[in-house]
């Protein structure tokens, strides 16, 4: 499963879907919506981001005119199965080869003005944290990435 959990601003909101097997096709062997891929620049700067070096990128999103920065770590050393990123807005990044063997640990996005829209950032990384994550207070939304119907 994918569980994406938010708090903004005291609403707490979440979704909840299987992870597409990444051996099927897509559905109706329709084609993903055609993007051009961002353009990302190593800076050369770098970060500490929860104990763990970052290295920092630009980005430019041509499709939407959006900006930011990533900060990223092989540093962790985290084993994450990517396949539902594919669906969840952060293809963009982890479908980049740069990206390979890390994780993104800090994110900026701005718009096509340059004003901040989002922003996150981790703020510990716990290996052995209990796999158990309670959803008290949160509105679960049951999502579909792209899976198409069962028949």
């Amino acid at each position: 499963s994918f569980l994406m959990l938010t708090d903004v601003n005291g609403m707490k909101m979440g979704m909840i879907s299987a992870i597409p097997d990444e051996n099927a096709a897509q559905p109706d062997g329709k084609a993903a919506k055609k993007d051009t891929p961002p353009t990302f620049t190593k800076t050369g700067n770098t970060r500490v981001i929860a104990g763990y070096k970052c290295d920092e990128y630009t980005y430019t999103d041509p499709d939407d005119k959006t900006t930011g920065k990533v900060w990223f770590t092989k540093d962790a050393n985290l084993k994450i199965d990517k396949r539902g990123w594919q669906n969840s807005g952060m293809a963009a990044y982890y479908g980049n080869t740069a990206f390979n063997e890390g994780i993104i640990l800090a994110n900026e996005a701005y718009d096509e003005k340059g004003k901040l829209f989002m922003k996150s950032e981790t703020k510990e990384i716990n290996k052995n944290f209990p796999h158990s994550v309670s959803v008290k207070g949160y509105t679960l939304r049951q999502m579909n990435l792209n899976q198409g119907e069962k028949k």
